[in-house]
Order: structure tokens, then C-alpha cells, then sequence
């Protein structure tokens, strides 16, 4: 039922930028790491969505607003109280409206995004109380080996009705 989207660059961004940010190097193979084991230990299968490298070694951004388009947009409705987002825009762009997809993990329903990384108030619970940042990725797939599916179905409640009716 559930599978876990890592939305990562490809191998011309870490090649690029590897040496300059060995850090993103390191968080990407633990990524890929801890969705391995994962799968090993509760057999929640994950894929690897590849955001292609534009001619300067950054994620091209007509690409992730491609992706944003086909994949978050359709699900709104969804993901805004998911995420506990006041709108899609807060918890996936920048107050600059630059998209911020590349390095996120998604919870798949179905083959739907169901729920997001790196959103706003969503993502603090897995962050120890002494960090706060962006990348909370490995957090919340350290607690997903810790707690299994039952974790996903938490953050992928049932939501009923339009917005208006919610309140």
C-alpha cells in the first residue's frame, strides 16, 4: 500500500558538487542506505525519482516544476492538512518561489504523494530538539526503521471533505 519517493539529483550534480559539499554526498548514500534497510526490515518498497542536472550542475528547475505540476499539485487537498501547510506554496517553495523537491522523500498511497519531507511543521517531530533544519530526510526514515507502516498510516490519516468542511 505504502511506498516511500526519494526525489534525488543525479550522478552530474554529485559529481559537480561532491567536493565542494561532501556533506549532500554523504546524506544521499545514508538515504539510499536506510531505504535499503527499510525495505529489508518491513518490506516497504521505496524508489529512487531522478531530477536531472541542468548545464551548471543544479537541479533543473523546469523539471521540478514539472514534477511539482504532475505529482504535488493534484494532490492539495491532501497534503495541505497532512503537512499542516496554510498552502502548497509555504511547504514546498521558498518565500522567493524557488521549488525545493530535490532531496525530499515522499510517502506514495497508491502511487499518489501522500505525504512530504521537509515541509514546514510536519517534519519537526523528527528532528532532535537541538536541530532545526531543512533536511530532516533521515530522521523521519530512521523513525520509519524504528516504527515500520504503522508510522505511515499515522502521517497518511484519512481526510474527509473539502477545506471549508474540515474547519
Amino acid at each position: 500500500m505504502y511506498t516511500l519517493r526519494y526525489y534525488c539529483p543525479d550522478d552530474a550534480y554529485f559529481s559537480r558538487w561532491k567536493a565542494q559539499d561532501p556533506q549532500s554526498w554523504v546524506d544521499h548514500v545514508a538515504t539510499l542506505d536506510l531505504l535499503r534497510r527499510i525495505h529489508s526490515v518491513h518490506h516497504i518498497d521505496h524508489e529512487e525519482f531522478i531530477i536531472p542536472s541542468d548545464s551548471n550542475g543544479w537541479p533543473s528547475e523546469a523539471e521540478e516544476h514539472r514534477i511539482y505540476r504532475e505529482h504535488i499539485m493534484p494532490r492539495a487537498h491532501i497534503l495541505i492538512p497532512r503537512l499542516e501547510a496554510h498552502s502548497l506554496r509555504k511547504a514546498f517553495k521558498s518565500n522567493s518561489g524557488n521549488l525545493y523537491l530535490v532531496g525530499r522523500v515522499v510517502i506514495l498511497e497508491d502511487g499518489l504523494v501522500g505525504w512530504a519531507t521537509g515541509t514546514s511543521n510536519s517534519f519537526r517531530r523528527f528532528l532532535p530538539p537541538t536541530e532545526f533544519g531543512r533536511f530532516d530526510r533521515r530522521y523521519f526514515l530512521e523513525a520509519v526503521l524504528t516504527h515500520g507502516p504503522d508510522l505511515l498510516s499515522e502521517l497518511c490519516f484519512p481526510v474527509i471533505g473539502l477545506p471549508e468542511q474540515r474547519m
